[in-house]
């Protein structure tokens, strides 16, 4: 049984096509200590030197596309957020269109 603190994470599902199996089999193994949300997404940016000056402009863009981030994930490479998985498309072009020029 698993005895660590409680973490996120993110799997993506489009491969793991037997997941209501493996989703038992993960729950059973942890005790109860688990649970999942299915309709989350990440929506992230990647380039260099993106923390601090890139964060309010990410979270901006969300604000923009009525995308409440549920979790942050920062770095000076990279900046994630969990969104809700009908928002994605939505964020992806504003994201672009805010970091790409």
């Amino acid at each position: 049984m698993y005895a660590g603190p409680l973490a996120t994470c993110a799997i993506p599902l489009l491969n793991v096509p037997d997941w209501v199996e493996r989703k038992g089999r993960v729950e059973a193994q942890m005790g109860g200590g688990v649970s999942f949300e299915a309709s989350m997404a990440i929506a992230s940016v990647v380039g260099s030197g993106l923390v601090p000056e890139g964060l309010p402009r990410f979270l901006a863009t969300h604000a923009e596309a009525e995308a409440q981030p549920r979790a942050l994930s920062a770095g000076p490479l990279r900046i994630g957020a969990t969104i809700a998985s009908a928002r994605l498309a939505d964020v992806e072009r504003a994201l672009h269109a805010a970091f790409v020029r």
